[in-house]
């Protein structure tokens, strides 16, 4: 288990990408 880069990065992208996402959509309708 090779944890040098810690997986919040990769989280808090992942979080933005949905954020808008579901603005998107939100405006979609």
């Amino acid at each position: 288990n090779n944890e040098d880069r810690p997986s919040k990065g990769y989280l808090y992208e992942a979080m933005d990408r949905a954020k808008e996402a579901i603005r998107d959509n939100l405006k979609g309708k």
